[in-house]
């Protein structure tokens, strides 16, 4: 319909049509992006109107903009180029997989959420896909790309975002698809969760690392905290979950998801108790740390990798039952693990060769600071040496 020279749609489907027929070749929502060819996506955020910006992205170059409804009025558009949709932020995850043909369909993908260890699991389970024959890439907190892998080199872009925006992520996984990548490790934050950043995304397994003290500025409360994080064991696509049962939340998930989805695949992962999927014998090396892998009912392998931390023990728990859940046999993953590649500002180490050791660590919350600096005193002492750290405290 076309009121005062605004085009105005009524479904995600029309909106797909105008675009195609418009020739958009890209969904962009960022007006500073983007260039001759594409489509700018606006709505009213909390710190702007992007609508304000239609002007700037038709001078760049932007075939269409299709923009919010919602107060449309007070912006005056008449240009062809223009057409609106009622609750376009809403609908922007179907609206942009839609787009791209529902990219994330063809792909097994893991969506990793918990407060700490997001990127380390993401990270070691692509380059464990990739090492067991399945080229896969990763969306999170170091941007979208893959890791590298025995015959390719690592290569990044960086989104701003743990979870990128819709038209970023979904746009993303197509080119990833083109580009033979099978799997993709995507970081899934209680804020990209809670704003539907993941809408209309297909996810295979659901990993849960641990819960601690994060985003109060967003949330408020440690239990809205917590409930958006859950959301994503409710997802309709799942088939399976894998979950820390050594952290309180995540044995309650345990129960609940026993109780309410018994056709998941459920993977318990832990250092105590009875799991499914466990380790023992766990010894610190000059290197890293040696442990013996246990899943019940199955067999006992020792495993020696090139990490650090306790907390990097219970990320590898989850890589191996994640990996185990899409039909891995233990053994082959086993044979994987001590390959895997440290993770950029991961616990990684500077010097240390006859000289001082620095290492680089992500830490931002008490959880996993504390996390770090148990992993690091023991290589403290066993260089002879102190522990000394460094830390920034944002406002």
């Amino acid at each position: 319909m076309v009121a005062s020279g605004l085009l105005h749609l009524n479904s995600v489907e029309q909106a797909l049509d105008w675009l195609r027929a418009a020739g958009a070749r890209r969904l962009v929502v960022d007006s500073r992006a983007v260039t001759a060819g594409d489509a700018f996506l606006a709505w009213p955020g909390a710190a702007h109107d992007a609508r304000r910006f239609v002007p700037q992205a038709l001078a760049a170059g932007a075939c269409a903009c299709l923009v919010a409804q919602e107060g449309v009025e007070a912006f005056g558009f008449d240009d062809e180029r223009v057409a609106a949709l009622p609750q376009l932020k809403q609908r922007l995850g179907t609206l942009c997989s839609a787009f791209w043909e529902d990219p994330s369909a063809s792909m097994e993908v893991l969506a990793v959420t918990g407060t700490n260890g997001k990127t380390s699991t993401a990270w070691w389970w692509a380059q464990a896909s990739a090492a067991l024959g399945r080229r896969s890439a990763v969306v999170g907190t170091l941007g979208m790309g893959e890791p590298p892998a025995a015959t390719r080199a690592g290569r990044w872009t960086t989104t701003g975002l743990t979870t990128p925006d819709p038209a970023t992520l979904h746009g993303g996984l197509a080119a990833f698809g083109r580009e033979g990548v099978k799997r993709c490790a995507i970081e899934a934050s209680s804020i990209g969760i809670a704003e539907d950043r993941l809408q209309a995304l297909s996810i295979t397994v659901a990993l849960f690392t641990n819960f601690t003290q994060d985003h109060l500025d967003y949330h408020h409360t440690l239990d809205r905290y917590w409930a958006a994080k859950r959301q994503l064991f409710d997802w309709p696509t799942l088939s399976a979950a894998v979950i820390n049962v050594d952290d309180p939340r995540g044995a309650q998930l345990l129960a609940q998801l026993r109780s309410q989805r018994p056709a998941l695949d459920l993977w318990s992962v832990g250092l105590s108790g009875a799991v499914r999927l466990g380790a023992r014998a766990i010894q610190p090396t000059a290197t890293g740390m040696r442990f013996e892998l246990v899943e019940a009912g199955s067999s006992t392998l020792p495993i020696a990798v090139p990490f650090l931390g306790q907390h990097n023990l219970y990320n590898l728990l989850g890589v191996v039952a994640a990996l185990r859940a899409l039909g891995h046999g233990l053994q082959e993953i086993a044979a994987v693990l001590p390959r895997l590649s440290p993770v950029p500002g991961r616990l990684q180490a500077l010097g240390g060769a006859g000289e001082p050791l620095a290492v680089v660590d992500y830490a931002h919350t008490p959880d996993a600071l504390d996390k770090a600096l148990q992993a690091l005193r023991p290589v403290a002492q066993a260089r002879g040496g102190r522990l000394w750290c460094v830390f920034g405290c944002g406002g």
